[in-house]
């Protein structure tokens, strides 16, 4: 009986060995499944032709959650983030990003990890999240240390780079490419894309030499490169430096040779960027017939790329304008402000909107008020005229006429002085308006813009249009208020020096000290700052050889409950006034302005509003500028 028993056993054994082995195989059947069906749906993904894409993605995703496969899962969360990488929906694509990075968070390094910090890298670079974006490759880094994944790291190192770059710390980004360097070897194809990453640090730094060696460098290491769109891009860039250095025609032959592989590989957005490149040229020499052409003709194509397009049909504002083509210059605006391809550009087409809008209200109301007051200045006339017939036709009760007349007199002289009033007070109303949105600063501000969009600088194109879309907004949106928070004010005049700044090419630097607790607990009347600011820079620092400061600060005193604001330049001061000196006029009307608009406050509030100013010059002869006091009554929020 024993030796049954035995068999018995071991039978039992092996078929409990057999079902272990099929889970195990079941197992790594299904991790194997998920790894290919998440290759899969990163080509889908990328390629944009699956009308159902989010849904596989999404049950991929769940197949994956389902048999506890967190690497599984972090890259199909990585795909959905691609997804919307490309629909542009940036917030969304951060969350697929994060959440897959917090599934790995606790698994050893690996390559879908470093790939989520990248790709959030790459949505914060895009948004000019920099200091986000270097925190995020920081961390891709680090963990391809780890992993000691060289063509990896080279990506990371890559990525990491342009975002110093780009954030102005060229040094660092010097030492991040020389660091990718060492990683890399003359055999690795990403070696290309790290040394033309660093001729575009040089052309930032300046160094344009360096920069042509670089291209020239990569452009050498590409020759037999099946990489085509990387060395149509090259060319691209090395005929740009060519074009500023005046090198006209061997900057086309580099042009002409790029335009020739993105057709050949038949990249469309590359394609469209050299015919806006040529477009650009055509426009700086003059031809703005040629220029339009091929604006137009680029317009047409760019439907799917909206940053292309946005650089487009502002440059299509301009020609039209330089052609006295106002008609369409106008449509092109209204076209410009309806592209959504970024935070920036719904603020830009918003804040247009708001302006049309309160600029149509206001133009109502004044055609209201001139309607008004001609019908009561007809109606005086009117009664005028019955008082004089009255007193005509009744000559007997010429007392009583006499009374009647002189009565209505009184009254219309009462009514005409009330409107007169009004009609001051809406002048003033207006001036003021004027000055705070200078129609010239806004023109100016565009034209400094629209250099960086000739000049194929993208990324300071977009950053500025945003201050201007955001500063636009802010002063429509708050000028409405009588008052507004310190902390608020202090951010529209950032973006306003920055833009002047921009201007006037960096003559001048600004520093702004304010407390927290000023800043969050007081507030101050919208925009009564910015005149002094705009007078500073104006008729200061504008005309000077050296490097021009403003310091802004804010002092409380308790004592007298005020709060002293001060405003100092190191400009040329206040010049003697010379004949036929228009500058000196407007600055003149600017101050009276001010001062009338802080009498008026005084009388609303009945509390001190006022503003004093001494030439430094006249303290110190060593000193030069203007120093403003500005003194409001302190006011919490």
């Amino acid at each position: 009986m024993q030796q049954p028993k035995k068999h018995l056993n071991k039978k039992l054994l092996l078929i409990i060995f057999s079902c272990c082995c099929i889970c195990n195989t079941v197992k790594a059947n299904d991790s194997s499944t998920i790894n290919a069906l998440n290759k899969l749906r990163f080509q889908q993904v990328v390629q944009q032709k699956t009308p159902s894409i989010l849904d596989s993605l999404k049950s991929t995703y769940a197949l994956a959650k389902k048999i506890k496969h967190p690497i599984g899962q972090a890259e199909a969360l990585k795909n959905l983030g691609i997804y919307y990488y490309f629909k542009r929906s940036f917030d969304s694509a951060l969350y697929y990003y994060q959440q897959g990075a917090e599934i790995l968070k606790n698994e050893a390094p690996n390559i879908v990890g470093i790939s989520l910090h990248l790709n959030t890298g790459v949505v914060y670079f895009e948004q000019s999240k920099y200091k986000e974006a270097i925190l995020q490759y920081l961390e891709a880094k680090n963990q391809a240390t780890l992993l000691n994944d060289s063509a990896m790291m080279v990506k990371v190192l890559n990525n990491l780079a342009n975002a110093e770059s780009t954030a102005g710390n060229l040094q660092q980004a010097q030492q991040t490419l020389q660091e990718a360097v060492k990683w890399s070897t003359k055999n690795n194809p990403a070696l290309p894309n790290i040394i033309s990453t660093q001729a575009l640090l040089y052309v930032k730094i300046g160094d344009t030499a360096m920069a042509i060696n670089k291209y020239k460098e990569a452009l050498e290491l590409l020759k037999n490169t099946t990489n085509l769109k990387l060395k149509a891009n090259t060319l691209n860039n090395y005929g740009n430096i060519l074009l500023a250095l005046g090198n006209t025609k061997e900057a086309n032959s580099l042009h002409n040779e790029a335009l020739q592989i993105f057709e050949q590989i038949g990249d469309k957005e590359g394609k469209l960027t050299i015919l806006n490149q040529f477009a650009n040229t055509a426009f700086k020499n003059g031809d703005y017939k040629k220029a339009l052409m091929l604006y137009k003709q680029i317009a047409e194509q760019a439907n799917d790329n909206l940053l292309l397009k946005k650089a487009v049909y502002t440059n299509l504002v301009f020609t039209y304008k330089k052609l006295g083509d106002y008609k369409n210059a106008f449509e092109s605006i209204e076209i410009l402000t309806s592209v959504k391809d970024s935070i920036g550009s719904i603020e830009i087409r918003e804040a247009f909107e708001q302006l049309k809008t309160e600029n149509a209200v206001h133009q109502a109301e004044l055609k209201t008020e001139k309607i008004a007051f001609k019908a009561e200045k007809e109606k005086l006339t009117l009664s005028k005229q019955i008082a004089w017939l009255t007193i005509g036709l009744i000559l007997s009760l010429g007392i009583t006429g006499i009374v009647l007349y002189l009565r209505q007199r009184q009254q219309w002289k009462a009514q005409q002085q009330q409107l007169q009033s009004i009609q001051q007070k809406t002048e003033l109303e207006m001036q003021l308006f004027r000055t705070q949105m200078n129609p010239h600063f806004f023109f100016n501000a565009l034209y400094s813009i629209q250099n960086y969009v000739l000049n194929n600088n993208a990324l300071e194109s977009s950053r500025y249009l945003g201050k201007f879309a955001r500063l636009t907004r802010a002063i429509l949106e708050w000028n409405a208020q009588p008052f507004v928070l310190i902390e608020k004010e202090i951010t529209i005049l950032e973006d306003y020096l920055s833009l002047e700044q921009l201007r006037f090419e960096g003559r001048f630097t600004y520093t702004i000290h304010c407390s927290e607790e000023i800043a969050s607990n007081y507030q101050i009347p919208t925009m009564i700052l910015q005149p002094f600011l705009e007078n500073a820079i104006i008729h200061g620092l504008s005309k000077i050889s050296w490097p021009g400061l403003i310091t802004i600060t804010f002092t409380e005193n308790t004592a007298t409950n005020t709060l002293q604001v001060s405003i100092d330049d190191n400009g040329i001061g206040i010049q003697p006034k010379l004949p036929n000196d228009d500058n000196k006029e407007k600055k003149s009307i600017a101050l009276e302005l001010t001062t009338k608009r802080l009498q008026l406050l005084s009388n609303q509030f009945n509390r001190n509003f006022y503003f004093d100013l001494m030439n430094k010059k006249e303290l110190n002869n060593d000193q030069s500028g203007v120093l403003v006091n500005v003194y409001l009554p302190l006011t919490e929020a």
